[in-house]
């Protein structure tokens, strides 16, 4: 699909993320079954270790906790990739996109590492803190990607592109981000709770990367639309990016 690069109102965005997803349905959603996948299959193994053995019932959450954070990041860099060609009309493969994921996951890790635990404090310290930096570093993933900016680069620059539009980013990631979050752990208790425990994860699985297009999908097109409004970003601009996107060009030609 072909979606045009222009400045969009708040609900304009919200559903371009949907009709993005839609439009790019198949490898988004095959992109999320892999990446999540290794993640179903060890929850499987947890849960019949815990029948037994709580000791290799432990060591199994913590693997599967480590599978998750890092096929988190790759996720998230490959849609990166897929959604950005959306603009071009290019039409990346999925080997593409995984490539790229693996060149990137590391720094997007560390993005998120780093943002995530300054949010989380700010959350138990004071809350408002914490959502403030939530709405500072939400761009963040998509200037480590498409600009090729360190994890520091990348913290301030989203802090200055999301500078006048706090109130309206944090409402956006209100309605795409803990909304759909709330609803996929809702069907992953109710699963859990009607399921056999080691049928349930396979259940769960197409559900929650369907459910999770729109989360992931969300920040890249909000980025899009700012730099259009702030920078005047352009299609030229853009497919120069994308041909470089990953690849270790310098900032100063990205930007």
């Amino acid at each position: 699909m072909r979606v045009p690069l222009r400045e969009r109102s708040f609900g304009e965005l919200i559903g371009l993320c949907f009709a993005v997803s839609a439009g790019n349905f198949g490898r988004l959603f095959l992109l999320a079954l892999l990446m999540n996948l290794p993640t179903a299959f060890l929850a499987v193994f947890q849960e019949d270790a815990a029948r037994d053995h709580n000791t290799l019932a432990l060591a199994m959450a913590g693997v599967t906790w480590l599978v998750f954070v890092l096929t988190s990041p790759m996720l998230q860099a490959a849609t990166i990739r897929l959604v950005a060609s959306s603009f071009t009309g290019e039409s990346p493969s999925l080997a593409d996109c995984v490539r790229l994921a693996l060149r990137k996951m590391w720094p997007v890790l560390g993005y998120g590492m780093v943002t995530g635990l300054i949010t989380s404090i700010g959350i138990v310290l004071c809350v408002v803190p914490g959502l403030m930096f939530m709405t500072w570093y939400y761009l963040g993933a998509p200037v480590v990607v498409v600009e090729n900016a360190t994890v520091t680069d990348a913290m301030a620059r989203s802090k200055k592109l999301s500078e006048g539009l706090r109130w309206e980013l944090f409402a956006f990631i209100l309605v795409t981000n803990l909304l759909f979050q709330a609803i996929i752990l809702g069907v992953k208790g109710g699963l859990e709770a009607v399921l056999d425990p080691r049928i349930a994860p396979w259940v769960d699985l197409p559900i929650s990367s369907l459910l999770s297009m729109p989360i992931t999908v969300a920040p890249i097109v909000y980025y899009f639309s700012v730099r259009v409004a702030k920078e005047g970003f352009d299609l030229d601009r853009l497919s120069a990016l994308i041909q470089g996107i990953g690849e270790g060009v310098p900032r100063s030609a990205q930007t």
